[in-house]
């Protein structure tokens, strides 16, 4: 079951690794892209894509809870902080979203940039964290 979190933490890592370059590097305006994309009420792809996040969290919680291996826990552990957000975009969508639009009026979207660099190094070193661990 090694090979499940080293995939699962390349994977994640990647996608966050590259969440600032596609969302901030791009030429296009990355404070409309958001503003425009989630709306007021909540899409009707979010529910899917939701319940897909917290069935690989609950998987990977019994991968982690029937293998003995070394540094799961911290694998573990990232991937249910996301459980946080994904449970934030089912049951209290507004409140993200005007936690989305708070972030993209404040110094002109500057503090969402700022959070979307925090998920690149994360992605990071979630990344170095598989390949050397695993």
């Amino acid at each position: 079951m090694m090979i499940y979190f080293k995939v699962l933490g390349i994977l994640i890592g990647i996608a966050a690794m590259l969440k600032p370059i596609y969302m901030h590097l791009l030429p296009w305006d990355e404070n409309k892209f958001p503003a425009n994309t989630l709306l007021m009420k909540r899409l009707l792809w979010i529910v899917p894509v939701t319940f897909f996040g917290l069935i690989m969290v609950a998987c990977t919680w019994y991968v982690e809870l029937n293998t003995d291996l070394t540094y799961s826990m911290i694998f573990t552990v990232i991937f249910t902080l996301a459980v946080m957000r994904i449970l934030v975009f089912l049951f209290d969508y507004q409140a993200f979203y005007k936690w989305l639009k708070r972030k993209l009026m404040e110094d002109r979207g500057k503090k969402f940039v700022i959070v979307d660099l925090w998920v690149g190094e994360l992605g990071l070193i979630m990344v170095v964290l598989s390949i050397v661990l695993y």
